[in-house]
């Protein structure tokens, strides 16, 4: 009889807490989701290689050495 009245109350704990855990999380709103929210948004157009321009990078010296020297 010991142990099912343990169980029992153990039981009954768990019980309790879900309950008031439930209770205490803010409730958010059903009809937003984040899946909702994201099939909002646009796509962007398939990537095109053809439309592609080239970009030139160009070298940017470092003025380290110029504060050094002086």
């Amino acid at each position: 009889m010991g142990f099912l009245r343990i169980v029992l109350i153990i039981l009954f704990v768990y019980l309790v807490y879900k309950l008031l855990k439930n209770l205490f999380t803010p409730r958010t709103n059903k009809n937003t989701s984040v899946k909702g929210n994201s099939s909002k948004t646009v796509s962007p157009p398939p990537y095109d290689p053809d439309q592609v321009e080239d970009v030139d990078y160009k070298e940017v010296k470092s003025d380290k050495k110029k504060k050094h020297q002086e």
